[in-house]
């Protein structure tokens, strides 16, 4: 059976958190989304990247190429194949994690094929290289949405997290005006202005989920 790119996801998670390392999925990032990122080393100041297939690719391999501006190490995480394309993969400083299933015990396990090399300024031209990545993790990236599950629908993001906040503040004030909750609100808009102009224009479009707003002041809306 073809292994499924949520199942080697989860077991690369599981297995760099045996590692030590501190991990997040399915985290938006300058050039897309990276599935897995994870923070190591002292004082966890090491940021690094891994990209999980069900097989070899030059699209995974461009996509790990590019992560190198972002991160300070970047793997590549696929089934075991016949095929081993690591090598080339090697060129360009991308390490290798092959994931086998062992049917016998019911579970897979890993094999760091390759190692993945150091990147830091010289890449991305920054000498903060990896500090915007590291910017964007939140501790909501732990649990929120399994890494390499198809959609993107239960992801992460500073928006969802806005309109979460903005359901728990009008849920314990019905009836407040829509500026004043925004004011109460920990959004992730440059200013209370420019989130009333959006979370507007959301709320009557029915995005904001369990929100409605009437002659300027919200409600809770039931589910339907």
């Amino acid at each position: 059976m073809k292994a499924r790119e949520q199942d080697i996801a989860a077991t690369v998670v599981a297995w760099l958190e045996d590692c030590g390392h501190d991990v997040y999925q399915e985290v938006e990032c300058i050039g897309g989304v990276a599935d897995i990122v994870t923070l190591s080393g002292p004082r966890q100041r090491e940021v690094s990247v891994v990209e999980v297939k069900t097989g070899w690719s030059l699209d995974l391999l461009e996509q790990c190429v590019s992560r190198r501006r972002i991160a300070h190490r970047v793997w590549a995480a696929v089934p075991h194949s016949k095929a081993d394309h690591s090598i080339l993969f090697a060129e360009f400083g991308i390490g290798v994690l092959v994931v086998t299933p062992e049917e016998r015990m019911g579970r897979y396990v890993i094999e760091a094929r390759i190692a993945a090399r150091f990147h830091a300024g010289r890449v991305s031209g920054d000498r903060r290289h990896g500090a915007d990545l590291k910017r964007r993790l939140r501790p909501e990236h732990k649990t929120h949405a399994k890494a390499g599950a198809p959609g993107a629908g239960g992801r992460y993001t500073p928006f969802a997290a806005t309109c979460r906040a903005l359901r728990d503040v009008v849920e314990a004030q019905p009836g407040i005006s829509i500026k004043d909750a925004v004011a109460a609100t920990d959004h992730h808009y440059a200013s209370v202005r420019s989130a009333i102009s959006s979370l507007r224009t959301w709320i009557d479009k029915g995005v904001v989920e369990g929100v409605r707003l009437d002659r300027g002041c919200l409600y809770p809306r039931k589910a339907a």
